[in-house]
């Protein structure tokens, strides 16, 4: 009776700490420290007081956010505007910033207990030094980093709705007339895409006639059946059409003047699915007053947290958190706690786990090492223009439709050299040793040494086998080239490499 009162007790601290370096992933972007480890395993009482302060992390509302940009994708950098730059200083920086606006806005929601509303009510948005040379914004001169600013254009108060971030990254021709950017809010803010409908196209119809296009949006019955409903919500957001994309201001600035222009390109006056609308701000509040607006955001978070589509036996605890999300002033921070109390997202099995994001994987190598691999002052993992974010998954996967899970090739490379020039910084880096390792490198490793290490940065207490694996490792190096600092290189970059750090 002992002995099995002894394993249930190790299965149970095991799976409390596997638990608590899931969600410390997932809320702070980092992983547990061997202290916090040490208390997560003691009790569940202690895990949960563990888990609740993680909700409090200062990397929290940027977390939520960047968990959220699989399906935004707002920070993807395709735009058109690349290719003459408008001579502007600080150029990459400028549209890194502008693809993480829409972005910020909600990571300043989720921080700061506001109304989830307000990401489509706010009268403010959020800046950094860089975007703010730019945009018309009152942001505080001498300042840096990312601040909640209110636009000085006079624009409606909509929040995500009228950001310059989201506008530039989804642009519209006249003849799309915005029904692609309204399609990325229906699908994103209501989780109704308009592509997804199941629609029979008169075949006849000559693609290229675009006056045969109009006569049958407004008069067959198959394309009315979305347009009647499209078209009225694209008709808001005239004031973001863009004339002269080689125009800085132009591209900045929000255009009262276009607001009905409406009445020349499709003739539908603007609305909410059958209600008028007098502005974008009107149209905030109304989306703001519809329940799918909050089912959805719900929805989403369910299935960016637990890596995968939801189904039929998700609906009781989907009803379960909206109720939750709703009693508490539709706070993020409250949606996040109902989510990661919820039996599914602790279920961690090998079939259950989840893969780190390039993001995620980043961001831990930096906390337990100082490395973040940069270009021009810029963060190579925060942008595509190098190529190493894209070819390793690019910003995240929309988990609404299913993906394949299986790790690329290209990921893998990219895991590869990061862990190199990781593991080579974490041994030639005088503060970047005391930080990782602790001690001097001109030693033998003791089991000590080693079992923190792995504790460190696997998060789990190793196994004598895994031990024995690192001693040979760091022998074997040893003996090759007859150099501490190498063997030690070799470790870490094992370590680095490892399938517990990429998945959890």
């Amino acid at each position: 009776m002992l002995f099995l009162f002894l394993a249930c007790s190790q299965t149970a601290e095991t799976e409390r700490t596997q638990l608590f370096t899931r969600a410390a992933l997932d809320l702070r972007g980092t992983r547990p420290s061997i202290e916090e480890l040490d208390r997560v395993s003691t009790s569940d009482r202690k895990l949960e007081d563990e888990l609740e302060s993680l909700l409090y992390a200062p990397e929290f509302g940027w977390q939520y956010a960047q968990s959220m940009s699989g399906f935004w994708k707002t920070e993807v950098v395709e735009l058109d505007h690349r290719d003459h730059e408008y001579s502007m200083e600080n150029y990459l920086e400028l549209i890194t910033a502008m693809g993480q606006e829409p972005l910020q806005i909600l990571a300043e929601i989720a921080k700061n207990d506001l109304p989830y509303s307000e990401f489509v009510t706010g009268a403010w948005t959020v800046s950094n030094e860089v975007l703010g040379n730019w945009a018309p914004v009152a942001y505080p001169q001498g300042e840096t980093g990312w601040k909640k600013v209110s636009y000085t254009d006079g624009r409606p108060a909509a929040g995500v709705l009228v950001s310059n971030g989201l506008w530039w990254r989804y642009n519209s021709t006249q003849n799309n007339a915005n029904r692609g950017r309204v399609n990325i809010l229906s699908k994103n803010l209501l989780c109704n895409d308009f592509l997804e409908r199941n629609v029979s196209i008169d075949r006849n119809l000559s693609l290229l006639d675009q006056d045969a296009i109009h006569d049958a949006i407004a008069n067959s019955p198959t394309c009315y059946t979305c347009h009647s409903s499209l078209d009225q919500f694209a008709s808001n957001f005239w004031g973001f059409y863009r004339h002269f994309r080689f125009n800085p201001t132009e591209q900045f600035s929000y255009h009262f003047e276009r607001e009905r222009d409406w009445s020349i390109f499709t003739g539908v006056e603007p609305g909410y699915f059958g209600t008028p609308t007098r502005g974008l701000d009107d149209l905030g509040q109304l989306i703001a007053e519809d329940p799918q607006y909050y089912a959805c955001v719900v929805e989403r978070t369910m299935e960016q947290f637990y890596h995968r589509p939801l189904s039929v036996a998700d609906t009781e605890a989907k009803h379960s958190h909206l109720r939750l999300f709703l009693e508490n002033n539709q706070e993020i921070r409250s949606l996040v706690r109902s989510i990661i109390s919820d039996p599914e997202y602790r279920n961690i099995e090998p079939e259950t786990q989840k893969q780190v994001t390039i993001q995620r994987y980043g961001s831990q190598l930096k906390a337990l090492t100082g490395y973040r691999f940069s270009s021009e002052s810029l963060d190579v993992l925060d942008a595509d223009l190098y190529g190493l974010r894209s070819m390793s998954g690019g910003v995240g996967s929309d988990h609404h439709q299913p993906h394949f899970l299986a790790t690329s090739p290209t990921f893998a490379l990219v895991i590869e050299r990061l862990a190199q020039a990781a593991s080579m910084h974490v041994t030639q880096d005088a503060d970047a040793t005391q930080l990782f390792f602790g001690f001097s490198l001109d030693s033998t490793p003791t089991d000590e040494q080693l079992e923190r290490l792995f504790r460190k940065t696997l998060s789990r207490t190793p196994k004598a086998k895994d031990l024995k694996v690192l001693k040979q490792l760091w022998s074997d190096i040893l003996e090759v080239n007859g150099s501490t600092v190498s063997a030690w290189q070799g470790v870490s970059l094992f370590l680095f490499r490892h399938p517990d750090f990429l998945r959890y």
